[in-house]
Formats: structure tokens, C-alpha cells, sequence
């Protein structure tokens, strides 16, 4: 039941992002070419486990995508905004 219910938040963050890009008509095919951005962190576990797990939870936070979204916001900066829905 739990794994739903993370699985279902990360649907609604989702959709909420998609929803706030097509708000601001950014590039759709900037969307699809750095959606999977994140994931790239993966390559950190090439260190090592720990270090790999770590930069790999870092990326995949809603904390930091929210405090760009927030510093872009603030500053009017909408590459910024961009970058954080991403």
C-alpha cells in the first residue's frame, strides 16, 4: 500500500510539473530531452555504492527542483523556472 501511495504522489508531481511548463509554453522538445536528466546520476555508482546512492537521491528529490522553481519564480528567470519542472 505504501509503494501506491509514493507511486501515485510522484504521478500528481508529475502532472502537476507538466501542467505548470505547458502554463509557461516552454519547448516540448526541451521537456522530452531532459526528462530523464536525472537518472544520469546513476553514473555517480561507478564511484562507488554509497557515493552512487547518495547523488542518486540528491537528483531525485522534490526539495531541490522546488527551490529552483522558487529562485526562478522569485528572480523572473525562466530558464530557471524551466530547469526546476524539469
Amino acid at each position: 500500500m505504501q509503494k501506491r501511495i509514493v507511486h501515485f504522489e510522484g504521478l500528481v508531481v508529475f502532472i502537476a510539473a507538466i501542467y505548470a511548463y505547458s502554463l509557461y509554453e516552454f519547448s516540448w522538445i526541451i521537456f522530452f530531452l531532459f526528462l530523464l536528466a536525472p537518472d544520469l546520476s546513476m553514473l555517480a555508482y561507478g564511484i562507488n555504492n554509497h557515493v552512487g546512492a547518495n547523488i542518486y537521491n540528491l537528483f531525485h528529490t522534490y526539495i531541490i527542483s522546488i527551490l529552483i522553481v522558487i529562485i526562478g519564480a522569485y528572480f523572473k528567470i525562466d530558464i530557471v523556472i524551466m530547469i526546476g519542472l524539469i
